[in-house]
């Protein structure tokens, strides 16, 4: 989801900018999904195999996909209660 969106920016933008405009989940250093996603992006920026490097991105990108959905789930569960 994420990289969809960076994606559908324009080029001339800053990465960093990107992230002002979009709403994300803090981290939580008490939910597992949080913490194996974070060492997971740790251990991305050591790994030098082109393939093995790949491998971990595509399940960085499924885990960030599924902490993302199941945050905007609650989010609008939240906003339909008040």
């Amino acid at each position: 989801m994420v990289a969809e969106f960076v994606e559908s920016h324009n080029i001339s933008i800053q990465v960093g900018d990107i992230f002002k405009h979009m709403q994300l989940p803090s981290y939580n250093a008490k939910d597992a999904t949080h913490i194996a996603l974070a060492a997971d992006v740790e251990k991305a920026h050591t790994i030098d195999d082109k393939k093995k490097r790949a491998d971990l991105l595509a399940k960085i990108r499924t885990n960030a996909d599924g902490i993302l959905s199941a945050w905007m789930k609650a989010s609008k569960s939240k906003a339909k209660s008040k």
